[in-house]
């Protein structure tokens, strides 16, 4: 058994192709129950976000073919087209190392990006509620929590926000500043997702001025407009808003694009006291702006792969972190691979002590007729003591062995001395994968 790892990613695939593998909250629900239900998987998680798409799952064997044939129905494409793109991972402590790393943005196009935390977060309470998750993936997230909280408090990678919507923000003044003839220029952000509303709170912050906030729900622009002392418009308004603003933001969730280049031409017909130049800043994936619009003169578009192109100098001091966070890591990494190896030789140790417990119970109710009860709650607590103690050095011992890599010559030597094979024969019937992969029973899967 191994953590598996399929992934797309900004590092090898462009925007126009990334953006077709996109995979929104309903879709990564349905696709999580699919991929549990149909094929040969133990656990599995998905994540998906403007950069990358990435399935790490757990199986016997390699299923790189049947996870993208069933990627591919969802999205009604031939992922043999774009093969090319998927990159794969085979070995556990890989897969592992990967996703921690995506987790606390060391993987991330912007470098310390803490936008991936909440989404990978997001991933694994999707994948919690599909019931995708077991021991496993459990344990690594919650160490990966831990990570986070160290190097938040060991580094400065987390000084500063390095997120996608503080590149955008970044942007939006430098263009506020570029704005023809607009001595306080409007700046317009459309749709309020996680990205949206960071936007909006990162522009308080730099105390820029004249936002208008829209929403296809208009309640949550009004409460963040409420909240930011900025001003909401109807969605309806939309149109209006567009011909004033000097610089757009568009994050909103839509499968086709939302600004097009005919639209931008009918606004220039109706209102002819447009910005002499606009800049759109386009958030989304799918991107929500046409890329014709870019033809149009006097307009300025940016998409998210030139945001971080911006961003280089703001996030140095996230790169010159990236040794001390790159150890922390590691450390952690050796720290779940030390729990892995307990877990594997934990059912040993367990037969070992019911092998004990059945001979002082056999030794105990031998001399049952010649003892009272009280003599017996005596002889109970004693040798119970006794078991303790005759348990307590084995176990430190295999676990040190864990450490040195050496603990299957103790559980070989355990099994021979003690004949526990033979003295168990539920464990013996049982498949290495429902000994390793059973959630009630606490293993692990590899």
């Amino acid at each position: 058994m191994q953590l598996r790892n399929i992934h797309l990613t900004f590092k090898n695939a462009p925007l126009e192709v990334r953006e077709k593998w996109t995979f929104d909250e309903t879709e990564v629900r349905f696709l999580l129950a699919d991929l549990k239900e149909k094929l040969e998987i133990e656990e599995v998680m998905v994540i998906s976000t403007c950069n990358r798409t990435e399935i790490f799952y757990i199986a016997p064997r390699n299923l790189r073919e049947p996870i993208l044939e069933m990627l591919s129905i969802f999205k009604e494409l031939d992922w043999k087209e774009y093969s090319e793109y998927f990159i794969e991972i085979e070995t556990t402590h890989r897969a592992v190392n990967r996703l921690m790393r995506i987790s606390v943005g060391a993987d991330s196009q912007v470098v310390g990006d803490f936008q991936i935390t909440n989404q990978v977060k997001r991933a694994y309470q999707w994948a919690t509620d599909a019931g995708t998750v077991g021991t496993l993936l459990h344990r690594l997230m919650h160490l990966i929590f831990q990570t986070n909280k160290r190097i938040a408090q060991e580094t400065n990678f987390r000084d500063g926000a390095a997120s996608v919507s503080y590149a955008a923000t970044e942007l939006v003044t430098q263009m506020a500043k570029h704005a023809t003839d607009a001595l306080n220029p409007t700046i317009l952000i459309i749709g309020m997702g996680e990205i949206g509303e960071d936007t909006v709170r990162n522009l308080h912050k730099k105390g820029i001025k004249n936002v208008l906030i829209t929403n296809r729900t208009y309640a949550k622009a009004a409460l963040l407009a409420t909240e930011n002392a900025y001003d909401a418009i109807e969605f309806e308004q939309i149109e209006e808003s567009l011909a004033k603003a000097d610089v757009v933001v568009c994050s909103i969730a839509k499968n086709e694009p939302f600004i097009t280049k005919s639209l931008m031409q009918k606004l220039r017909a109706t209102y002819p006291q447009m910005p002499k130049h606009q800049f759109f800043i386009d958030l989304s994936l799918p991107r929500s702006i046409e890329s014709d619009l870019a033809t149009l003169g006097n307009l300025s578009l940016f998409n998210l792969d030139q945001i971080h192109e911006r961003t280089e100098a703001a996030i140095q001091k996230r790169r010159e972190s990236l040794p001390k966070v790159e150890q922390i890591i590691l450390e952690m990494q050796l720290q779940f691979e030390q729990w892995v190896k307990e877990q594997d030789v934990s059912p040993a140790l367990q037969r070992f002590k019911d092998a004990l417990e059945q001979i002082r119970q056999e030794e105990i109710n031998r001399f049952s007729k010649k003892i009272n009860e009280a003599e017996r709650g005596q002889i109970e607590e004693i040798t119970k003591n006794i078991l303790q103690k005759i348990l307590k050095k084995p176990a430190l011992h295999l676990k040190m062995a864990c450490k040195r890599g050496e603990e299957s010559h103790l559980v070989e030597a355990l099994h021979e001395l003690f004949n526990l094979e033979k003295e168990n024969h539920t464990a013996e019937t049982e498949t290495l994968s429902e000994k390793r992969l059973s959630i009630n029973r606490g293993s692990c899967p590899f």
